[in-house]
């Protein structure tokens, strides 16, 4: 059977993530998923390909000869041919015969080139190497690891002077060891990390996740072995830390062994798996009972010590069951963004529910706004804004890089609504010297002041910068806008018309950027699309 057979959904994000890693690029993975997962495309190629544009990492698709392997790079997405259906795989060159062919956390393989060209179509995706980009990830994970190597010595460095043992600061550091897997567990069983599902996933008699979420993944069927895990070795680096001679670490060493066993057992014989992370913890706490064996005789009894040790353990508990849920609860808001996100990207939807919305009662094109873009666009973007408002300033950027995008195919037109009848107004006042400096002749000094009116800058500190208008002429324009503004029932800003008809209100202003090359299409393919105005 090929490993390209896979009966689950292709997990396209474990391989978009192995596309970018395998090429040193680091990306924040919830956005990564949010970005893929709620394409409307998801799961094939465009899904992909725009997730990485959204990311502004160059990447190139293309149909290439299949003789052309020794010239492709490193990394690089395939589509393959099962004999069914095509899907996408991430391949690694391992050799000059061989490949690395990654289907999923759980499917991978290493084969040769000639059982790799029996399945691929030709198509690749491949990414550009930016070294800028590189750096910055190097940088980025330098940064982050040397600050817990640094609390990791310092902690070292502190048991050292206390006990000048070798064992105490073994025994410490198996602590840290135990709690960086423990974590690794609680990720890979709520947020099923890649990382640890890379680990899990080395063998066909290993699966993590069968594991730990087996019924007998439970102490007296009550206590989850990740919970205990956590708890364990958060408590025993907090308390070694304060106490390295407390006997009670020698009575929670001996009461690890049946857990040990028991793990042990159930992976073996009932659940017929093994759990590499869990393997780690029974040898962590089997290398820490054999420092306890030889510290025997230097550990006390200490009451004081341990009614402190016995608040650190409640202290951590308690800690634990507060975030574990909130963690919980992340995980399903992040499900529910996903699929808000989902709806609001999906095209299909959009274009049916805006032909059906009724044109505005009077065009946009009775009145003379603010135009940028080209006069021959197929699209107009009509955005009623108004530069104190809040909403406005967000979504101000999201319109000007569309406009980036498509500078020949949409025009954008302005339309301020201000108490224009209150020219002491700093809405009003500022409005007024925008419209001053877009008709002058300096238009690089107009989007200059345009930009700005939308950004974290205080509105007296930009006329302190750009003054006030010279005349009230623009104040007539105001007038006209806000009079345009009532007889199409608009009250507020942000708002959004395109061409003539309201950006549904279901949707965000800024939901725009998903649906232009689905307007544009629709227009040329002659579908009720003809001018589009937006209301900021």
């Amino acid at each position: 059977m090929s490993i390209f057979s896979n009966p689950n959904l292709n997990p396209m994000y474990i391989i978009t993530n192995e596309l970018l890693t395998s090429n040193g690029i680091n990306v924040n993975n919830r956005e990564l998923k949010l970005q893929l997962l709620s394409h409307p495309e998801f799961p094939y190629l465009k899904s992909v390909t725009d997730t990485l544009d959204y990311f502004s990492i160059d990447s190139v698709v293309a149909s290439v000869p299949k003789s052309s392997i020794p010239q492709l790079p490193e990394n690089f997405i395939a589509q393959v041919f099962d004999g069914i259906k095509e899907s996408l795989v991430h391949v690694s060159k391992v050799s000059n015969d061989k490949l690395f062919v990654k289907v999923n956390n759980k499917i991978s393989q290493t084969i040769t080139q000639e059982q790799f060209l029996r399945s691929w179509t030709g198509l690749i995706i491949a990414i550009d190497k930016n070294p800028n980009q590189q750096q910055k990830t190097k940088i980025k994970n330098l940064v982050g690891f040397s600050c817990l190597l640094i609390i990791a010595l310092f902690s070292i460095q502190y048991i050292f002077s206390q006990t000048g043992s070798v064992l105490s600061i073994t025994y410490f550091i198996s602590s840290l060891i135990g709690l960086s897997i423990s974590i690794l567990i609680i990720s890979e069983k709520i947020f099923t990390n890649s990382f640890a599902s890379k680990i899990c996933s080395f063998s066909k008699d290993t699966d993590c996740g069968i594991v730990l979420n087996s019924d007998k993944a439970k102490l007296f069927n009550v206590i989850d072995l990740g919970d205990a895990s956590i708890i364990y070795f958060s408590f025993v680096s907090l308390a070694f830390l304060i106490d390295q001679n407390n006997i009670s670490f020698f009575i929670i060493s001996i009461l690890s062994l049946p857990v040990v066993a028991y793990s042990l057992f159930h992976q073996s014989y009932s659940i017929g798996k093994l759990c590499p992370l869990c393997l780690g913890i029974a040898l962590v706490l089997s290398l820490q009972f054999l420092i306890m064996i030889n510290q025997y005789e230097l550990l006390s009894v200490n009451y004081n010590s341990i009614s402190f040790t016995v608040m650190v353990l409640i202290g951590v508990v308690s800690g634990w069951f507060y975030v574990k849920p909130l963690l919980i609860i992340e995980k399903k808001q992040e499900a529910l963004i996903i699929e808000n996100l989902a709806f609001r990207r999906n095209h299909k939807l959009f274009i049916p529910f805006y032909n059906s919305q009724n044109k505005v009662a009077v065009s946009s094109r009775s009145i003379d706004p603010i135009k940028l873009g080209s006069v021959d666009s197929q699209l107009i973007l009509t955005i009623v804004t108004n530069p104190v408002c809040k909403m406005c300033r967000q979504v101000h950027t999201s319109y000007m890089e569309l406009l980036k995008k498509y500078p020949n195919k949409i025009q954008i037109h302005i339309v301020f609504l201000a108490p224009f009848k209150n020219r002491n107004d700093v809405t009003t006042q500022v409005s007024e010297r925008i419209l001053e400096l877009y008709l002058s002749k300096d238009k690089t000094q107009f989007y200059e002041a345009f930009d700005e009116c939308y950004s974290d800058i205080d509105m007296f500190t930009w006329q302190e910068k750009w003054g006030l208008a010279t005349t009230n002429f623009h104040n007539n324009a105001l007038s006209e806008y806000a009079k345009w503004c009532f007889n199409n029932n608009i009250s507020g800003t942000p708002e959004l018309l395109i061409n003539d008809k309201m950006f549904p209100k279901v949707y965000l202003p800024s939901d725009i950027e998903h649906f232009i090359d689905s307007l544009l299409y629709s227009k040329n393919e002659n579908v009720e699309i003809k001018n589009t105005t937006i209301h900021v």
